[in-house]
């Protein structure tokens, strides 16, 4: 009897570590394989978030929700967009940028975020810190003042330069490409202004309706409906030509100040991705940009595609970081 319960004994420790062994093999591999390719074959097992800078209704958070749907019929996951506005867009680069580069938190972005922000102040990323996946759209940037207001045009704008009448002005996102335009064009006429930043071109366009601004700096797009309904105007378009939305609205050029701002926007993940993860992201907007859907919103909303390459796109924000230098120092932007 004794020699059987040692027996049972035994066996029953034997099993135990080979149970206990085989766990361990087991918890080894998968450990093995997060983070890794191994792991990001499945890709995406969950749903993934599409961070946008700046509140909900302006054009990138549209854009966005527009691209979402498309890409979330490709990856077979649910794409939520999340708005994360603050700081020009640097509180969302930040947070993307120290993200898992596991594909699950991706970004669309505009230029600034990567232009102009950084030569403002120190950020804590650049587009060193990221891939772009996809272009999405380009954007031209355009004055507008009250359907109400007493100026009919630029000239009539410009003409207080000698009435001693600080113009209120309003952009959205303090420091990014509107601001930036926006000064660029009170340096240049020498009129004296005050800025009020908003978090999102709707906000932006809201106080306009309002009167609680005199003119603000937008995409046209964004403001065309209230043009069209005689509640607001446009003065001037900051394009090195004449703008196809706007084909009747002079450039700055045209009065002679050499002003050409526009916004291009993007897709980005941290640059430390998977490169099979990439890869999916990659045809999955590309798809997406190429659906009726998008086509139909790019022109229902008057904005023009950017289909310009990954490389192309990162290697024109180190182009423009420069750039945008030489203005901020000569005008001493800040915020």
């Amino acid at each position: 009897m004794k020699k059987l319960f040692s027996f049972m004994f035994v066996l029953l420790i034997t099993i135990v570590c080979l149970t206990a062994c085989g766990s361990s093999g087991q918890d080894k591999e998968t450990a093995s394989g997060q983070g890794g390719n191994s792991d990001s074959k499945g890709y995406p097992t969950k749903p993934i978030e599409l961070i946008v800078p700046w509140d909900a209704g302006g054009s990138t958070d549209l854009i966005a929700r527009t691209l979402a749907k498309e890409v979330e019929k490709e990856l077979g996951q649910p794409v939520m967009v999340v708005n994360k506005p603050g700081a020009g867009g640097t509180l969302a680069a930040t947070e993307v940028a120290k993200a898992p580069a596991d594909g699950y938190k991706i970004m669309i972005s505009s230029n600034s975020p990567f232009t102009s922000q950084p030569n403002i102040k120190p950020t804590k990323y650049s587009i060193e810190d990221f891939r772009v996946i996809h272009g999405t759209t380009y954007e031209n940037m355009a004055i507008l003042t009250h359907a109400d207001s007493k100026w009919e045009t630029l000239e009539d704008l410009m003409k207080e330069k000698d009435s001693g009448t600080s113009i209120k002005y309003a952009t959205s996102g303090a420091g990014g490409f509107s601001h930036l335009a926006s000064a660029t064009f009170f340096d240049e006429s020498g009129l004296t202004g005050q800025y009020v930043p908003f978090k999102s071109g709707a906000e932006t366009i809201t106080a306009l309706l309002g009167k609680q601004v005199d003119i603000i700096t937008v995409h046209p797009g964004e403001a065309m409906e209230h043009v069209k309904a005689g509640k607001l105007k446009f003065l001037g378009v900051f394009s090195e030509e004449k703008a196809t939305e706007i084909p009747d609205v002079p450039t700055f050029k045209e009065k002679g100040m050499d002003l050409v701002w526009g916004v291009y926007k993007f897709i980005v993940v941290p640059k430390d991705v998977p490169e099979d993860v990439y890869k999916k992201l990659n045809e999955a907007f590309a798809k997406a940009y190429s659906s009726d859907s998008y086509k139909e919103f790019l022109k229902k909303s008057n904005i023009s595609g950017y289909d310009e390459s990954p490389e192309k796109i990162e290697e024109k924000i180190r182009e423009e970081v420069k750039e945008t230098k030489v203005w901020i120092d000569k005008i001493k932007f800040a915020q």
